[in-house]
């Protein structure tokens, strides 16, 4: 069939006839083929019907060959429009022989992407011309549609032999001396300990009520990568990049962010200013200011990211304050579908993901639990991990639940990683100041019978 612009698109119907002849007449032809060649990738729609009934027999476990598939089309109702029997003879009379089926297989799957990539282009341009339709939403479908042939053109099965040389080799960098972590660590032993640090492919959920440090444990978290020599972006939907910076300068400096942003500065402020910015200065942190909520210019963001500055992760806040271009969906739906397509998307990138949430609120039990995640308990499900945050003090109670009854809830917080997918769940505490807004490693004394038995059971085991 000629194109719209005088071309015909790209195809071999002889190597398409060839294929279809071996696999009916070689037992073991399918098998060679069906990792990667599906129906669709036949140009001509009688072959890509044929391609579909011996499909159907592989999967049912039944013979293949010119008679199997000649009554396998005859129950779908395609035998007429296929050619009828004549047409599946001949596909079996002309073949010479099946020595490179693989070979000819592999062309026209070329020939498939080939008519895909043209296909994309014309949707893209007609996206283009329509004025309804956002430009971010194009670039994301354009983006979109090409990783997955990209990724489509390569193989991705692994043999058991492949998979396991590659977890003893993560045990022996694991195991090493001079550890080189597989994440990012975020400067919590009790979580980097279990983890190694925030891993490539994983969405991490941090939760919680208002005002319980949400933004402030994810900047904190960016700090410390950063200042491991890692590299981030961070997406705000409520905070400007000059008061993220004074945040993060503030954790460094202890100068309240307010006075950072607002204050009159004396030499003693200064002196200590520079000190602390001197020390994150080249921090590898990037921010996109881009006055958006849009789920699309997120995505297509975090992608030009990863491509021009080599991020290993991203933060996101928050969920809730993203929006969705499908308008017929509701709020739990477009909720659902903004944590699914940021997981798709760390994994597709192969970096992290921090996505900040809030919880509903419980008056009467304000501990908070993942089960109050608003909006959708699809986060619970697309996330690897979630991490909540709870501070007794900003809610007006006087103690933490067992077994950490006996901590002051004054500068500190209870940190509860409710979902591990690869990690297992368990709580440390922190401090918090709340001046400078910052996170820090624990200092005070408490017992902790799960962390004991934890730290016992890492140390003895390579990790």
């Amino acid at each position: 069939m000629i194109n719209e612009i005088g071309k015909l698109p790209p195809q071999a119907v002889e190597l398409e006839e060839a294929i279809l002849g071996a696999v009916m007449v070689e037992k073991e032809a399918f098998d060679l083929i069906s990792d990667f060649l599906k129906p669709e990738c036949f140009y001509k729609v009688a072959n890509q019907k044929i391609f579909s009934a011996i499909t159907t027999l592989a999967n049912s476990n039944e013979p293949i060959d010119m008679y199997t598939v000649i009554d396998q089309l005859r129950k779908s109702g395609y035998i007429d429009k296929v050619g009828g029997p004549y047409y599946i003879t001949l596909l079996t009379a002309n073949l010479s022989s099946a020595a490179h089926i693989e070979y000819h297989a592999r062309i026209v799957y070329q020939k498939f992407i080939g008519r895909e990539l043209i296909r994309i282009a014309n949707e893209i341009q007609s996206m283009a011309y329509n004025d309804q339709i956002d430009i971010d939403e194009i670039i994301t479908y354009a983006n979109r549609n090409l990783s997955q042939i990209e990724n489509n053109t390569g193989s991705s099965i692994l043999e058991m032999r492949d998979a396991l040389e590659l977890m003893v080799k993560n045990i022996e960098l694991n195991s090493a001396e001079n550890i080189i972590s597989s994440g990012s660590l975020i400067g919590f032993e009790e979580y980097d300990r279990r983890s190694r640090g925030f891993q490539k492919g994983d969405l991490i959920i941090v939760a919680a009520e208002s005002s319980q440090g949400k933004t402030s444990l994810a900047l904190t978290f960016s700090k410390n990568i950063a200042k491991g020599k890692g590299k981030l972006a961070i997406y705000s939907m409520e905070m400007r990049a000059v008061q993220l910076a004074a945040r993060l300068t503030s954790m460094e400096s202890g100068i309240p962010s307010n006075e950072i942003l607002y204050s009159k500065f004396d030499s003693g402020m200064y002196e200590k200013l520079d000190y602390s910015i001197g020390r994150i200065i080249n921090s590898d942190i990037y921010i996109d200011e881009k006055s958006t909520t849009n789920l699309d210019s997120i995505i297509t963001s975090i992608r030009s990211m990863v491509k021009n500055y080599g991020i290993q992760g991203a933060v996101v806040d928050y969920i809730q304050l993203i929006h969705v271009n499908d308008k017929g969906l509701n709020r739990e739906q477009q909720t659902g579908l903004i944590a699914r397509k940021l997981k798709n998307l760390a994994k597709d990138l192969d970096i992290w993901i921090v996505a900040l949430s809030q919880l509903s609120r419980d008056n009467q039990n304000p501990v908070p639990s993942i089960k109050r995640l608003r909006d959708s308990g699809q986060i619970e499900e697309a996330c690897d991990v979630c991490i909540l945050i709870y501070r007794p003090e900003q809610v007006g109670r006087t103690s933490y639940p067992e077994p950490y009854e006996n901590v002051n809830v004054f500068g500190t917080a209870l940190i509860d990683i409710a979902k591990g997918r690869n990690i297992g769940t368990f709580k440390f505490m922190v401090n918090f100041d709340k001046l400078t807004t910052h996170f820090s490693p624990f200092t005070g004394n408490y017992f902790q019978p799960n962390l004991v038995e934890s730290k016992k059971e890492f140390t003895d085991k390579p990790f």
